[in-house]
């Protein structure tokens, strides 16, 4: 299954001399470029982006495993002058599809998101008007969306 990571790289180049100075360092630059480029073509750099005003950038990468997201890491022409941060990555469908899943959870029996945020602010010695436009949460997820792993493990170990 595909995974997504957002990989930061920030360039450290040798201070001897400006980067913009040194035909090497610029050699390496226009080979990273057609590296990432290539990387596009082949599916496994979603898109990429300069950080401007300094000499650093974003990748979004797809890959199968870590084993693939190292590989490509590592063989960047600009290897040695990089720094890579990574993160990975959910979509926005397994958080929401987590979170409403907890939500539900949270709710059985015990009212409708509103009513809950209305006993919270009363709670706290709030008055609590209906605010315009604001309504009851539809609490069924869109069909297109399943119950995620970490929602499956959490109720195993909780018994339900």
């Amino acid at each position: 299954m595909a995974q997504y990571y957002l990989a930061k790289k920030e360039v450290s180049a040798p201070t001897t001399a400006h980067a913009t100075d040194n035909p090497q360092l610029l050699a390496l630059s226009m080979k990273s470029f057609e590296y990432c480029q290539k990387l596009k073509e082949m599916g496994y750099v979603v898109d990429a982006w300069c950080i401007v005003g300094k000499p650093a950038g974003v990748w979004i990468i797809k890959v199968e495993d870590l084993a693939e997201l190292d590989d490509i890491l590592m063989n960047l022409p600009m290897f040695p002058f990089v720094q890579w941060h990574v993160e990975a990555l959910t979509d926005y469908g397994a958080r929401y599809n987590g979170l409403r899943a907890m939500i539900q959870d949270k709710l059985s029996n015990r009212g409708t998101i509103q009513q809950l945020c209305n006993e919270f602010w009363k709670s706290q010695g709030q008055e609590v008007s209906a605010t315009p436009g604001m309504k009851d949460v539809d609490m069924e997820p869109p069909a297109e969306l399943k119950e995620g792993p970490g929602v499956t493990a959490l109720r195993a170990i909780e018994g339900r």
